[in-house]
C-alpha cells in the first residue's frame, strides 16, 4: 500500500476555544513501472550513447535505461484556532505549510521551429513549499451579519530551470549530443494575498442588502533564466532585466438589493463588478527558439502585455411563485 499518514489533535474548551493540530502525509505515485535512460539532477545520458536524427535511431535505448518511479510525498501540517468571544463575534485562523517532494514527468523538446521539435519525456525533481495563512472576524447580529478575512499565500520551487542532455543529433555539433544542452523553466516563486468581506443587512422585513467584495495582490519577483544554457549560441541582445517584478491587483464586487414586497414576490436589483490592474515592465524579449538555433531576429521579438480589465454589469429581475413548486422570472 501507498505511504500514508494522518494525525489530529483537537482541544476544546466547549463554547469558547477550539485548537487543532495536523500532520497529514501522503504518497502521490503516478507510475512505478516507468524507465529513462536520464540519469541524475541534470538528467545526464550515458557515455556510450548513440544519438540519431529519430527515435528509432536510439540503438542502445534499452541498455541505458533504468528503472524510474514517479512518486511525491506530499506532507501537511495545520494549526487552527476558533475563538467565540461573545454571541455576536467569532475570530477563526488557520495556518498551513505543505512540502511536495519527489520526481515527476514532462515533455520538452530541441527546435528551431516549434511545430518539428525532437521531443522527450524527462522525469524530473519536485521540491515545491506552499505556505498559507488566513484569519476571519465574523459578527452575527439581528439586522446585521458578516464575515472579514484575510488570506496570505507563498509558493517556493527549490528549482528553477530543468538541465536535460540532448539524445539527438538533428541541429548541429553545438546543440547534438554530447554537448548539446536544454533547459526548461519551473513554476516560479509567488505570493498571494487577498482582503474579503462578505455580509448581509436586514433593512426591514420586506427588505435585504447582500454585499461580497474583495482586493487581492499577486506578486511575482522571480529572477530570469538566461535565454539559453547552450554557451555556444550566439546571444546579440541579452535580456533587459534581471526579474519580472510584477503586479497584479484584483478588486471584485458582488451587490445585491432584495425586495419582497408580497409573500410569493422578490424584487432584486444586483451590481457585479471585477477590476484589474497590472505594473510591471513591458519589455521585448529575442528568444532563443528551443535551445537549439541562434537568438530570433529583432522583427520576431517578443513582448510581455498587461491588460488592464474593467468589467461592471447591472441588472434588475422580479421572481414570482406559483403553484406546484413553479416559478416565473422577469428580468
Amino acid at each position: 500500500g501507498l505511504d500514508t499518514r494522518n494525525a489530529l489533535f483537537t482541544w476544546r474548551l466547549p463554547e469558547r476555544l477550539t485548537l487543532e493540530f495536523e500532520l497529514d502525509s501522503q504518497q502521490q505515485v503516478r507510475n512505478n513501472t516507468g524507465r529513462s535512460p536520464f540519469r541524475g539532477s541534470t538528467l545526464q545520458l550515458p557515455g556510450d550513447w548513440v544519438p540519431s536524427n529519430v527515435t528509432g535511431g536510439f540503438s542502445n535505448l534499452d541498455s541505458s535505461l533504468r528503472d524510474v518511479d514517479l512518486e511525491i510525498d506530499r506532507d501537511l501540517y495545520r494549526m487552527a484556532a476558533g475563538l467565540t468571544v461573545n454571541e455576536h463575534w467569532q475570530l477563526d485562523g488557520e495556518l498551513r505549510h505543505e512540502n511536495k517532494e519527489g520526481t515527476s514527468d514532462v515533455g520538452a523538446a530541441f527546435y528551431t521551429d516549434a511545430s518539428s521539435g525532437h521531443a522527450a519525456i524527462l522525469p524530473y525533481d519536485v521540491d515545491y513549499e506552499t505556505t498559507e495563512f488566513d484569519i476571519a472576524v465574523e459578527y452575527r447580529g439581528e439586522q446585521l451579519q458578516f464575515t472579514g478575512s484575510w488570506l496570505y499565500s507563498e509558493f517556493d520551487n527549490d528549482n528553477e530551470l530543468q538541465l536535460w542532455q540532448n539524445p539527438y543529433d538533428a541541429f548541429g555539433r553545438s546543440v547534438n549530443y554530447p554537448e548539446g544542452r536544454g533547459g526548461l523553466g519551473q513554476a516560479p516563486d509567488n505570493e498571494y494575498s487577498r482582503l474579503r468581506l462578505v455580509g448581509t443587512y436586514q433593512l426591514s422585513n420586506q427588505l435585504r442588502l447582500q454585499v461580497d467584495g474583495s482586493y487581492a495582490r499577486t506578486d511575482q519577483d522571480q529572477n530570469f533564466v538566461d535565454y539559453t544554457v547552450n554557451p555556444s549560441l550566439r546571444i546579440d541582445e541579452p535580456l533587459t532585466d534581471d526579474a519580472l517584478d510584477a503586479e497584479l491587483d484584483t478588486t471584485t464586487l458582488d451587490a445585491r438589493l432584495k425586495y419582497r414586497p408580497l409573500p410569493k414576490l422578490v424584487i432584486e436589483a444586483r451590481f457585479q463588478g471585477e477590476k484589474r490592474e497590472y505594473d510591471g515592465e513591458r519589455n521585448g524579449y529575442r528568444y532563443v527558439p528551443g535551445d537549439a538555433g541562434s537568438q530570433s531576429r529583432s522583427a520576431l521579438t517578443v513582448y510581455n502585455t498587461y491588460h488592464d480589465v474593467t468589467r461592471n454589469r447591472y441588472g434588475v429581475e422580479a421572481s414570482y411563485r406559483l403553484p406546484w413548486r413553479s416559478k416565473v422570472w422577469l428580468e
